[in-house]
Order: C-alpha cells, then sequence, then structure tokens
C-alpha cells in the first residue's frame, strides 16, 4: 500500500480523497499547512506555486487541490476566488447576479498538482452544473446551496452532501481518479 500526503484544511476534501484513494489502495495522510496563497486569474499557475510552497514547508512529496468555479454568464466569475466569493456571497446575492441571465450553467475546475521535489505533475477535470432558483440544504456553504451538478438528481450539493450518497462515486471525483492512475503506476 502506498502512502500519499494531501495537504488540506477542508474536512470535506479530505474525505472525498480518502474515499477515492482507499479503493485504489492508497492511505491518504492528511497535512495541514499556513502558506500564503498567491492570487491570480491563471488557477495553474496558483496551482503550481500551491504545491511547490506546500512541497518547501513539508519537505516531502504531496498532493494539494485547488477548485475554481466559472459561470459562463458572468464571464467566468469567480474562478479562482471562490473561497472568498462564499465568504461574502449569500445566496440572494448569487440569485441576483443571475436574475437577467438565461445561462444559469456553472463549471467546476477540479485541479490537483502533485509535487515531489522535482516535477509538479497537474491533473485536471471539469465538471458542470447550474445555477439554482432556490437555496437548498442545510449547513452548507452558500454556494453548496445555489448549485446542483450534473448527475446529482437537481440536488444541491449541500443536499447531497447532507445524503448518504457516497461522493466518492459523483463525477466530481474524476480528478482524483485521473490523479490516481497515474500515481499508482509509478514506481
Amino acid at each position: 500500500m502506498k502512502t500519499l500526503t494531501f495537504a488540506t484544511g477542508n474536512d470535506e476534501k479530505f474525505v472525498q480523497a480518502q474515499s477515492i484513494c482507499a479503493k485504489y489502495d492508497v492511505n491518504l495522510v492528511r497535512r495541514t499547512v499556513e502558506i500564503d496563497e498567491i492570487q491570480g486569474e491563471d488557477t495553474v499557475y496558483v496551482l503550481r506555486d500551491k504545491a511547490a510552497r506546500t512541497f518547501e514547508l513539508l519537505g516531502e512529496p504531496v498532493v494539494v487541490s485547488d477548485d475554481a468555479w466559472a459561470v459562463p454568464a458572468l464571464n467566468g466569475f469567480p474562478g479562482a476566488y471562490m473561497k472568498s466569493v462564499d465568504h461574502w456571497f449569500t445566496p440572494q446575492d448569487w440569485f441576483n447576479l443571475m436574475r437577467d441571465h438565461d445561462d444559469r450553467s456553472i463549471i467546476l475546475h477540479q485541479q490537483l498538482a502533485y509535487h515531489d521535489g522535482t516535477d509538479c505533475h497537474v491533473f485536471t477535470y471539469e465538471h458542470s452544473g447550474q445555477i439554482l432558483r432556490e437555496p437548498r440544504g442545510t449547513n452548507a456553504k452558500t454556494l453548496q446551496q445555489v448549485v446542483t451538478m450534473d448527475g446529482d438528481d437537481g440536488l444541491s450539493i449541500g443536499e447531497v452532501l447532507a445524503s448518504d450518497r457516497d461522493l466518492g462515486q459523483r463525477d466530481v471525483s474524476q480528478g482524483w481518479r485521473r490523479f490516481l492512475n497515474w500515481y499508482t503506476n509509478q514506481t
């Protein structure tokens, strides 16, 4: 069994990743690190920097993740700034932004980077969804209340997280699956 270090402070991301890794016979170890992440519109550049700086801090091979969200009707907003936007916005703010738009699509760009001290390997997956017309789901972040992802039967992300569904089966796990197919074949 291989052991892999995943640097994240996000409980949901870790639980989901741990579930997927177990299916690949990979023991996922969580490390929480504090780094000042650079900001920018090139999400892969931001991710590579995060991976390099996390490797420097831990001194061991590490995988990091970063999700970017894009609303085509809003010219790709919020991009890499979702964490801040989710802190600032209420569900009603999302509905106000979308009021005059027929296209309510949203795209999750799930990105993973593995840094081994020499190379940085990036794996991405895009997952589509729709912005709902009313908030649904309790104990969920703002975006999780207002978005349904394709394949979730119209449930908000918050409703899916509160259900008994196996998150490892969701399409959003495909980024991890792509990475793990590569990682488990490394010598």
